[in-house]
């Protein structure tokens, strides 16, 4: 992954590996970040979707991404927009989380971060791999409603936590696609 750009943005990268083709991403009351700008910026196609596969084994649990207590899920997709500021401050930010209960669509402001909006994909363990479509135009609308047009991509963050609730999470990510 560091070939392509990867790399960790935490101090201990050992909760994250390559599996079959996957990156794997499990921890206990921890979190697991990784990043990269590389190939960004770039612009979004009109209509453009954001294609996720995944697998999730284990969500946090106690959950409640509208409270810095519970702001945990097994993985988040955060989609940095170019309006400023670094990868880890840019002024606009959407993740796309799969948590313990949201339902897939519901759209919520980070309790920790104004400028950071969570986009449910999906709640609690996952049968198998599934894919996922979001539509960024129409996500970043709902999130950041007085903004008048889709910004160009800053990067991308790949995230899995448990640190605010002390438990585990466990998951698989095969796929981030940009699709038309």
């Amino acid at each position: 992954m560091a070939a392509e750009g990867w790399e960790s943005k935490r101090e201990d990268p050992g909760s994250w590996r390559l599996e079959g083709g996957a990156l794997h991403m499990a921890g206990r009351g921890d979190s697991v970040l990784i990043g990269t700008e590389r190939g960004f910026p770039r612009e979004a196609a009109p209509g453009a979707k954001l294609r996720l596969t995944l697998k999730v084994a284990a969500t946090p649990r106690g959950t409640d991404l509208t409270k810095k207590s519970g702001d945990d899920a097994a993985l988040r997709v955060y989609v940095a927009f170019d309006k400023g500021g670094g990868l880890f401050s840019p002024q606009n930010t959407l993740a796309y989380t799969w948590a313990e209960r949201e339902p897939a669509g519901t759209v919520v402001r980070s309790a920790h971060f104004s400028n950071l909006h969570y986009v449910s994909v999906g709640a609690g363990p996952t049968p198998g791999w599934v894919t996922v479509d979001r539509d960024l135009a129409a996500d970043y609308k709902r999130a950041f409603p007085k903004e008048m047009s889709l910004p160009r991509l800053k990067g991308l963050l790949i995230k899995s936590d448990s640190n605010d609730t002390k438990t585990s999470a466990d998951a698989w990510l095969k796929a981030v696609e940009l699709v038309p």
